[in-house]
């Protein structure tokens, strides 16, 4: 679970969907969501995401 400082949580909560698949509800956040709390993390890996992801 990647959840960012800066209040991106609620953002995020706001922003998501369900998934149906097979017998559960998986929730996501939209791309642009979790591009924004990639970029606020600024791990090594999450930019290497980001780059991938745009």
């Amino acid at each position: 679970m990647l959840i960012a400082a800066g209040g991106t949580y609620a953002d995020a909560y706001e922003s998501r969907y369900a998934v149906p698949q097979e017998d559960l509800e998986l929730w996501l956040v939209t791309l642009d969501e979790l591009i924004k709390m990639k970029r606020e993390s600024d791990r090594p890996i999450d930019r290497q995401d980001i780059d991938r992801l745009t």
